[in-house]
C-alpha cells in the first residue's frame, strides 16, 4: 500500500496487486451516507485510481447503516467513476449487508460486474484469475 486516504469511517488505497480497495466500517444502524459524502468518496477514489481502469473491492463487513437516493445516484452514475471500475468485490459477513448491496445493484448499477465474497482472500483470488 502506497497511499491510505481516510475519511471519517472510510478508508481508501490501491494494493500491491493494482486492485483498489475501501473499507467501511459503520457501528451505527442509523447511519446513511448523504450526497455530500459520497461526492467526497467518489473524488477520492477517482484521485487515487488516476485514471487507470481496475477491479475494486469494497469491504462492508461488520458495517450498518445504508445510503439516501442521491449518494447512490452520484456512487453509480459519476461518468469518471464507471470508466474506472472494471469489477466490484463486495466483501459482507451478515444478511442484510448482503441485501443492501443486491439491491443497490439492481436498482442503481446493473452494469458493472459484481460478486460478493465472505473474505478478502477469496475476492483477490478471484479478481486476480479474471
Amino acid at each position: 500500500m502506497d497511499k491510505i486516504i481516510k475519511i471519517g469511517n472510510a478508508k481508501f488505497w490501491i494494493d500491491r496487486d493494482e486492485i483498489f480497495c475501501c473499507r467501511f466500517k459503520t457501528l451505527d444502524r442509523e447511519y446513511r451516507l448523504d450526497s455530500k459524502k459520497a461526492q467526497l468518496y467518489v473524488a477520492t477514489i477517482i484521485k487515487l485510481c488516476n485514471e487507470k481502469h481496475m477491479p475494486f473491492i469494497i469491504d462492508l463487513r461488520d458495517s450498518l447503516g445504508t445510503f439516501s437516493t442521491e449518494a447512490a445516484n452520484i456512487l453509480s452514475k459519476t461518468p469518471e467513476l464507471q470508466r474506472l471500475k472494471v469489477f466490484e468485490a463486495y466483501i459482507c459477513n451478515s444478511i442484510g449487508m448482503r441485501l443492501l448491496i443486491i439491491s443497490y445493484k439492481r436498482i442503481f448499477d446493473p452494469t458493472t460486474p459484481y460478486f460478493i465474497f465472505d473474505d478478502i482472500k477469496t475476492a483477490k483470488e478471484y479478481l486476480l484469475k479474471e
